[in-house]
């Protein structure tokens, strides 16, 4: 984020200095893309996790309990970041990036190459384009709108493609899937809580 800051305002010139919290909170490239991503998995019928820096240098990806990890405009990553990544999709795991990620090093120096060039070797616009590495494969996933249901359909497709599945799904009365749904599980013991709000109602068990 402080290194999109930079390019940011790179851009715009000499506003830094006037910039206050007000100025700081207005949408850039990593916030839209996160909230793209996020808003996929939550009107599938998911909720997602956030994967910390930390939790990813000391190998969590390659612990069997992801599927898919969402990398939502990550322009910089460390090497160790990168080399647990490129493990994770050689080992069977599927990476869905946004913008092409590791074009710099975690100080915000711009790679010779981007460090996971390997796994995502070219970026195409405005389209879904996968790649095969190892075991696993990447995906570069563009939004042309980042609040319509166009934009969070190859994220289900995705989603669907690897596994990954909403535990209580809902149908729709021809015996399609549902789109635009979320769905909130609280595990409380042997006791499950599952509220699911769609659209101008309420469904919950």
């Amino acid at each position: 984020m402080r290194v999109q800051w930079l390019l940011d305002r790179r851009t715009t010139g000499e506003d830094w200095s006037s910039r206050n919290a007000s100025s700081e909170w207005q949408d850039d490239a990593i916030r839209a893309a996160t909230r793209n991503f996020t808003r996929a998995i939550e009107h599938s019928g998911l909720q997602h996790r956030f994967v910390s820096t930390e939790e990813v240098k000391r190998g969590d990806l390659r612990g069997g309990r992801y599927r898919i990890l969402m990398l939502p405009h990550t322009i910089a990553l460390s090497a160790t970041e990168a080399k647990e990544i490129r493990a994770f999709v050689e080992q069977g795991g599927t990476v869905l990036a946004e913008g092409e990620p590791g074009v710099f090093d975690e100080h915000g120096r711009r790679m010779a190459k981007p460090s996971l060039s390997e796994v995502l070797p070219t970026l195409a616009a405005n389209a879904t384009t996968g790649f095969a590495f190892g075991k696993g494969r990447a995906i570069y996933s563009a939004f042309p709108d980042d609040r319509g249901r166009d934009s969070e359909r190859p994220i289900m497709e995705i989603l669907e493609t690897a596994g990954v599945r909403p535990r209580f799904p809902l149908f729709q009365t021809d015996g399609g899937s549902t789109r635009d749904v979320e769905t909130h599980i609280f595990d409380n013991g042997g006791v499950t809580v599952r509220a699911s709000v769609l659209p101008r109602m309420v469904a919950g068990s």
